[in-house]
């Protein structure tokens, strides 16, 4: 199934204002390729934020609230992204270019041999060739740049998209996942915040 495949960033259990902008950025990329918006969302409340991601836009959604995904830790959510896009070979997977988005999708496109375009300012595709455009130099220059691949991942900088107008009534086919790493693969440990 080729897809426009979204991170749905989160946490403490909320999603991240960043995700709803993938999300617009998303949309007419989607409708552009005729194919669905697919949503991903790891971690707690899950299924909540799920409900969120259709009002702003997602066709389907793609969930685990698994015990290992409660807290962002690079090697189980990059284990299931990678499972996930090996398995559906959507031909975008995006992300806000935050720290935790940048390395999500550089550890899963290095998996998955698939290139990465980050923080980019404006996003399109022509064929099977993305190009975008991103800030050099402070802002200074733009740079535009391009991916020629079946898959391309792609962070966007914060605010250079807007999110689609939420619709209370959008419904979404919710899909649960199971986690690809149990809590003894996991080298990381998370003890607490402060």
């Amino acid at each position: 199934m080729s897809a426009v495949l979204v991170w749905i960033e989160t946490f403490d259990g909320q999603a991240l204002p960043v995700a709803w902008e993938a999300l617009g950025a998303a949309r007419p990329l989607a409708d552009q390729l005729g194919v669905p918006v697919v949503a991903v969302v790891l971690g707690a409340n899950a299924g909540a934020i799920a409900q969120e991601a259709a009002h702003y836009g997602a066709d389907r959604v793609r969930v685990s609230d698994d015990a290992t995904l409660t807290t962002f830790r690079l090697e189980p959510y990059a284990a299931l992204l990678t499972q996930i896009v090996q398995d559906s070979a959507p031909r975008l997977v995006l992300a806000g270019a935050t720290s935790r988005g940048r390395a999500l999708l550089a550890a899963s496109a290095a998996d998955t041999d698939s290139p990465l375009l980050g923080d980019v300012l404006t996003l399109q595709v022509e064929g099977p060739v993305t190009r975008a455009s991103r800030a050099a130099y402070a802002g200074k220059v733009l740079s535009d740049v391009e991916a020629n691949a079946p898959t391309v991942f792609v962070t966007l900088r914060g605010r250079a998209f807007k999110p689609n107008a939420a619709n209370p009534a959008a419904k979404a086919d919710i899909l649960p996942m199971s986690p690809v790493l149990t809590e003894d693969q996991i080298a990381t440990k998370v003890e607490r915040f402060e």
